[in-house]
């Protein structure tokens, strides 16, 4: 059998004009579908496009992404969002730590991975203002934390030394009262004169006796109410002192109303006077007591239970003879210096000083 012949082909036609405007509708529909596509793909296949391939929205770093976020430069017309300081990276046991990634040229980054360097100079003050004021959670400034690492040393400063006792040329080594002197010169109860001297064989006065008294004994309580004397004028150098001795119990003035401040003071009152201000007890049998002296048998009965008590507790003392009372002799400033240094051993505020020199 023979082959059949083809058939023929109708006769072409040329396309209507809808028909062009539906076929280029189609081609352009096809056209914006691929071109969509490549924009939305972000994997860089629409680079050849440009910025307009670009995501112009401010990138949002979230709070531990964005330590290694160093990918591409921030333009300066977009908007910069800084996200709380990242969370810090924990290195696993045996492993050696690593340091946190440096973004831009020289290092100096807002620490999210952003290069300072091409963020424009609002941006930059920003993060280095939040990088100074806002601590990262979790670490420790060692400016408020004394035990931080690296921190200052939080002891307090070393006191310094006490400076040396005063010494006085008139108080050399050997003499009689030296040690009794320079202790209390040292605690700034007692002192010298401007020529280095300290005088040890002056009397002292009932007014520089009640500034020693003051000096000494100063922060105890009342023991007396306060009085005003005759001839204690208003400007008197002395008359807040003999004012605080009468308070302390110490010192009283005379009937008459006086307190003659420029007399010196014998050594009988002298004892009374520590006697009665440190309220000290009468021993058992005084008399006993005031045996112990060569003229003890010469004290004034209004005297004995005073004196006993004192000397019972070795707040005289007499040079060259420790044995003799010589009571109505005036004080000298070292037979001073040295009862009231023997009132502080008495109340436990100073160690006790040897002397052969002091009461039996």
């Amino acid at each position: 059998m023979s082959d059949p012949s083809p058939t023929p082909r109708p006769p072409s036609r040329p396309l209507r004009e809808d028909e062009w405007v539906a076929l280029i509708v189609a081609f352009v529909g096809f056209g914006a579908m691929g071109l969509g596509f490549a924009l939305r793909s972000g994997d860089g296949s629409a680079g050849w496009l440009g910025d307009l391939g670009r995501d112009h929205a401010a990138p949002a770093i979230a709070q531990g992404e964005g330590d290694n976020n160093t990918e591409g430069a921030i333009a300066p017309d977009r908007a910069v969002e800084f996200a709380p300081f990242p969370k810090p990276t924990v290195t696993p046991p045996g492993a050696a730590p690593t340091s946190p990634p440096r973004s831009g040229v020289d290092g100096q980054g807002d620490g999210n991975g952003n290069d300072l360097d091409q963020l424009d100079p609002a941006a930059i003050a920003a993060a280095r203002s939040a990088a100074q004021t806002t601590p990262v959670p979790g670490s420790t400034d060692p400016a408020a934390d004394p035990t931080a690492e690296g921190s200052a040393d939080p002891s307090p400063a070393a006191t310094p030394a006490p400076p040396p006792p005063p010494t006085f040329e008139d108080v050399p080594e050997g003499h009689w009262a030296r040690p009794f002197v320079t202790a209390l010169a040292q605690q700034r109860i007692v002192a010298g004169f401007e020529d280095g001297r300290f005088l040890p064989d002056e009397p002292v006065t009932r007014a520089q006796f009640a500034s020693l008294i003051t000096a000494a004994f100063g922060d105890r309580p009342d023991a007396a109410p306060s009085k005003s004397f005759t001839d204690i004028p208003e400007d008197y150098w002395g008359k807040t002192a003999i004012a605080r001795a009468v308070q302390l119990g110490f010192m009283k003035g005379y009937p008459d109303g006086s307190f003659q401040p420029d007399r010196p003071i014998p050594r009988l009152e002298l004892a009374v006077a520590l006697s009665t201000g440190l309220q000290l007890a009468a021993p058992a049998t005084p008399q006993t007591v005031l045996g112990r002296f060569s003229d003890g048998n010469s004290t004034p009965t209004w005297a004995v239970p005073k004196l006993a008590a004192a000397a019972d507790r070795r707040l005289l003392n007499n040079h060259p003879d420790p044995k003799r009372l010589d009571l109505a002799e005036v004080s000298t400033r070292a037979q001073v210096a040295v009862s009231l240094y023997q009132t502080q051993v008495l109340l436990d505020l100073a160690p006790a000083i040897e002397s052969p020199y002091l009461s039996p």
